[in-house]
């Protein structure tokens, strides 16, 4: 079902941008893009990572400020210095990043613009829990408002984000890949929200790399190529290959580039009966050299759970047996992963899987310093080298080696990621949504990769709440739900629709 169709020829224009223009250094990320938002209206905005979409909504919420070009809110010309004054002038943002208090509890991070006043001295708590929990309400969840935020799932505190942005009275919504770590039945609760705020005439810039979200929910989609604005045009004639030609210039005939065949290899890893106290449950499964094994679950399956166990973050809170080759061995922290060749490429790669102000010659070769250095000193040469030739290798765009690492599109971060584990000679990658929030085409650069290491007779873990992502690449499917395998099929032997069925009822 396509997004609400709503006429704009008597609505009221809220935002209009006139040739916006953002420069840094090098590069030129935002170029002379127009742009209009209407009372009431879901606006989609998408684009390949680096096409301009952060940058773009950055001058949107005061974060930036633009070089050339205009805002115009209700009619007025307006300069913003922060996000603050955004939020003042009613322009709320919610990054997909989130940007939350971590010790703090849930109504303190949704009223914080309240309690943060110069002329608040005596804060009244049962206000304060009372609205927390309204707009909780609102977004059709119940959560314990005196939890502290980093006691909260990823998926709880996205909620608590979208809260506190509505809780500052937005009537122009900012919503950066608010799905990214919901589940389905999240996602449906956030629409049912979106859709009311709709009709309460809050407008909403909706930036997702989920095209059919886009395509259920927004009224119009502007598409932004290599910092340009391509277009915007109805959902009411759009598809989802006509809106990816749109974004990379270019159809795409086959998503899921690989060999479909299940590897003859010798096995490279083993669980008998893994458990972990209340998450995972007599885990049994094999891995065979060069084969792509699928785990897909929903949110809360137990994904996560397992790659950390695997990769020794668990301790000793793991019971069963884990066998390398025909060799059972005990892995009790990352470090004693590594250096039986086990990498993991985290769910949250900006906090666990990279060192952001830092370049990509630092990241690369983090984990293979012991093996270039003499006396204590890094072999400069050497390290350079290597680096340079994973770079080349995963084709990471970039201008430099140098470059700071937070500066990168989400699919190049990927590829650091991925690139230090390559050098560090990893055998068995475990992969924990390695596409979460990668556009259409990073997506596909980033399946190539996992063929190609595959082909190279790396055993992969890919896990995915993504059904079409697991069923288009694995050799072999495990769906987990609730902590439990409840079937593993070759991927010839099911269809994506039983696969979907089983993830969201365990039957």
């Amino acid at each position: 079902m396509k997004g609400g169709i709503i006429s704009m020829k008597n609505a009221t224009k809220v935002l209009e941008i006139k040739n916006l223009t953002k420069r840094f250094p090098g590069v030129l990320a935002v170029d002379n893009v127009n742009f209009d938002l209407f009372k009431g209206e879901i606006h989609g905005l998408v684009g390949e990572n680096g096409a301009g979409k952060s940058t773009f909504v950055k001058m949107l919420d005061g974060s930036y400020r633009p070089d050339e070009g205009k805002i115009i809110l209700n009619g007025q010309e307006i300069k913003l210095n922060s996000p603050q004054e955004a939020a003042q002038k009613g322009i709320g943002m919610v990054y997909q990043e989130l940007m939350l208090l971590p010790h703090l509890s849930v109504a303190e991070n949704i009223c914080l613009s309240m309690l943060t006043l110069k002329n608040v001295k005596i804060i009244n708590w049962d206000n304060i829990y009372k609205i927390s929990s309204n707009f909780l309400k609102k977004l059709g969840v119940k959560y314990d408002i005196k939890e502290r935020i980093n006691k909260l799932s990823i998926a709880k505190q996205q909620i608590v984000s979208i809260a506190r942005a509505l809780a500052s009275n937005c009537k122009v919504l900012i919503l950066d890949e608010p799905t990214s770590a919901l589940s389905q039945g999240d996602i449906e609760n956030l629409f049912k929200v979106i859709k009311k705020l709709k009709t309460q005439g809050v407008s909403i810039i909706f930036i997702s790399h989920k095209l059919s979200e886009v395509l259920e929910i927004a009224d119009r989609v502007t598409i932004l190529r290599d910092s340009q604005k391509v277009g915007t045009v109805y959902i009411r004639d759009l598809t989802e290959d006509k809106i990816v030609e749109l974004i990379i210039g270019r159809s795409i005939m086959e998503k899921y580039p690989r060999t479909r065949n299940i590897p003859a290899g010798e096995e490279l890893l083993k669980l008998k009966n893994l458990s972990l106290k209340d998450k995972l449950f007599n885990i049994s499964f094999s891995l065979k050299k060069g084969e792509i094994l699928g785990i897909v679950g929903a949110l809360g399956a137990g994904k996560s759970e397992l790659a950390m166990t695997l990769f020794g973050a668990c301790g000793k809170k793991v019971s069963g047996e884990i066998y390398l080759g025909n060799k059972k061995v005990s892995i009790q922290s990352p470090e004693g992963a590594i250096h039986k060749r086990i990498a993991l490429v985290s769910e949250d790669r900006r906090s666990a899987g990279l060192i952001l102000n830092q370049g990509i010659r630092f990241n690369i070769s983090l984990p293979i310093l012991r093996n270039i250095n003499r006396m204590g000193f890094v072999k400069i040469g050497i390290e350079k080298k290597t680096v340079q030739e994973y770079i080349k290798k995963l084709k990471i765009k970039c201008t430099s080696m140098e470059q700071i690492v937070e500066n990168l599109s989400g699919g190049n971060q990927q590829k650091v990621v991925l690139a230090k584990w390559l050098a560090a000679n990893a055998k068995i990658i475990i992969m924990d949504e390695p596409t979460r929030g990668i556009d259409v085409g990073g997506k596909v650069e980033i399946y190539k990769l996992i063929n190609e290491l595959a082909q190279r007779g790396i055993g992969i873990i890919l896990l995915s709440s993504e059904v079409p992502e697991i069923y288009g690449m694995s050799n072999r499917i495990i769906v987990l739900y609730q902590g439990k395998i409840v079937k593993e099929v070759a991927y010839d032997q099911s269809n994506e629709l039983e696969i979907q069925r089983l993830v969201l009822s365990g039957r």
